[in-house]
């Protein structure tokens, strides 16, 4: 369903909803604060905006000349298959 969306709006409250979201080639804006978010959840999203997989919720509907794809399906796979080869 997701990749049908132009752009995608995710709370801050759900890391792996965050990490799916930031798997697709789409712009993902993050909804978050102090309210009902827990710091490490806080701390999350303010890494994934800062490293450029996702946006401020602010930013909704303005142009993103980049958009990074997170890919942690190929990373957690690639360090299960290392493990497996020892």
């Amino acid at each position: 369903m997701l990749s049908f969306a132009d752009e995608i709006i995710v709370t801050g409250d759900s890391m792996s909803m965050l990490s799916e979201s930031c798997d697709l080639k789409k712009p993902v804006r993050v909804f978050f604060n102090k309210d009902f978010c827990a710091p490490k959840h806080i701390q999350f999203c303010k890494n994934l905006i800062s490293e450029g997989y996702a946006f401020p919720f602010e930013t909704l509907l303005k142009k993103c000349h980049k958009i990074k794809v997170l890919n942690t399906t190929k990373l957690i796979s690639n360090k299960i298959k290392k493990l497996l080869e020892k």
